[in-house]
């Protein structure tokens, strides 16, 4: 088996803090052109792409296309922070500011994945279900960042897994039932 492969990385919270810190108050609170408090929020979003290659073990299934997978392949892991400010009324992270916090971060990336494939003979009941792991050696693509007064050198091991599921629209023709002899 060979394919490409990619997915989206998004949360609600981050597990870095202290960025903003610079430009805060000593009561964690950023200050907007107006003079009050900004309504800023932190996100984590990201991506993989790749390609895979692999074998399929046919086992437990209608036919010699579905049974235990085993993937291995390679591509790039990208992420940052999604900085929001609604009304857009803090000059502090807008515009091109904002790249001096967001922590853009990007590298190459080693997928694993291990599961079962189900191909149905009807072709509507097809599905793949199993665990993947993902370990990316990244480092931080911005020159400048505003919170360390300074570039970000450090070299990053990032770790992902996951459980992943997915439904499988084939393309393929189906081939004659029957054998016609001359």
């Amino acid at each position: 088996m060979i394919g490409a492969d990619g997915f989206f990385m998004f949360r609600d919270t981050i597990k870095e803090t202290g960025i903003l810190n610079s430009i805060s108050t000593s009561d964690g609170n950023v200050i907007d052109g107006n003079g009050t408090f900004a309504d800023i929020r932190l996100y984590e979003r990201g991506f993989h792409v790749g390609i895979k290659a692999g074998k399929l073990f046919p086992v437990l299934g209608p036919n010699k296309n579905s049974g235990i997978v085993v993937l291995i392949g390679g591509g790039l892991l990208q992420h940052k922070i999604r900085i929001e400010n609604p009304e857009s009324a803090a000059p502090q992270i807008k515009g091109d500011y904002k790249k001096g916090y967001d922590r853009l971060t990007n590298g190459f990336a080693l997928s694993e994945f291990v599961g079962y494939m189900y191909l149905g003979n009807s072709r509507l009941v097809s599905f793949f279900a199993g665990f993947e792991f993902t370990q990316a050696w990244t480092k931080n693509r911005r020159s400048y960042n505003f919170d360390m007064m300074g570039p970000d050198n450090t070299k990053r091991f990032d770790l992902l897994s996951g459980f992943k599921i997915g439904w499988i629209i084939p393309l393929y023709k189906r081939s004659p039932d029957k054998f016609y002899y001359y």
